[in-house]
């Protein structure tokens, strides 16, 4: 990747919509560059490959934590 749009971390969701996903790292997948996010549905934690492209970051309002 040239310059990386989202860092480690990062809070981002599917343009679609979808559950909160957290930037795992930089990947490549059949030679497109994207990232590994990661997500809990309900006690399971899943991964996957997403194109920088379909998927935005989020903004975490202090009112929408649960800490």
């Amino acid at each position: 990747m040239e310059e990386s749009k989202y860092k480690v971390g990062d809070i981002v969701r599917l343009n679609s919509g979808g559950p909160m996903m957290t930037i795992d790292r930089e990947a490549q997948k059949d030679g497109i560059d994207g990232y590994i996010c990661k997500w809990a549905n309900g006690e399971t934690l899943l991964a996957e490959f997403f194109r920088e492209e379909i998927i935005t970051k989020v903004e975490i309002v202090p009112s929408e934590c649960h800490g």
